[in-house]
């Protein structure tokens, strides 16, 4: 279902509404977020289907690479253009989406699961590092513009700089109080609410 889904707003709304990442009119990329919203809302309390998740991410994996590794054959312009190509590309790259989703998170299951002191950190860093990276990315990368860079060099640049820009703002915020909830972290600490909760 979720396949179709994302295969369903590659097909019908992103040739209408191309991706723009503007607040309004960028009607594709809403639908897109919004589906993985919902699809995690829906999933997250049903233990059966993680457990199906967690079993099947080596097909899933599988799966996914098959996907986008036919959408990028399409992509390359190796074959003639027709309506029935841009089709199958839009639907590949759908179930592309979904697949590729699926089999992090199985991996995710099996292998992270334990509770500790570095999961805590990152479980709290989420949302800060997901407000922080795009801008990160747009800043980093248009300071480049023109600095006659290679490619390669330029990436490894963006993401290594895109990386230490959320690990230090998430380090700033978290330690301001008033500033905490404006990226989605809990008033308090955790630590410092166990210590308040402590029976003297």
């Amino acid at each position: 279902m979720p396949c179709l889904l994302y295969a369903a707003w590659r097909l019908v709304l992103f040739p209408a509404f191309p991706s723009t990442h503007a607040l309004f009119g960028d009607w594709y990329n809403h639908a897109d977020h919004a589906t993985a919203f919902l699809i995690g809302f829906l999933l997250a309390k049903q233990e059966g289907i993680w457990r199906d998740v967690e079993r099947q991410r080596w097909l899933a994996l599988l799966a996914a690479a098959a996907c986008f590794f036919a959408f990028i054959l399409v992509r390359a312009g190796l074959f003639t253009p027709s309506p029935a190509l841009k089709w199958a590309a839009a639907s590949a790259y759908g179930c592309y989406q979904w697949l590729a989703i699926a089999a992090v998170l199985g991996f995710a299951r099996r292998s992270f699961t334990a509770d500790g002191p570095a999961r805590r950190y990152l479980t709290d860093a989420i949302f800060p590092y997901y407000i922080v990276h795009q801008t990160a990315i747009i800043v980093i990368a248009h300071q480049l513009h023109g600095s006659g860079l290679s490619a390669g060099i330029e990436a490894s640049i963006v993401i290594v700089g895109t990386a230490l820009t959320c690990v230090a703002t998430y380090e700033i915020v978290r330690r301001v109080a008033w500033v905490r909830p404006l990226f989605g972290l809990r008033a308090a600490p955790r630590t410092l609410r166990r210590v308040e909760q402590q029976p003297a």
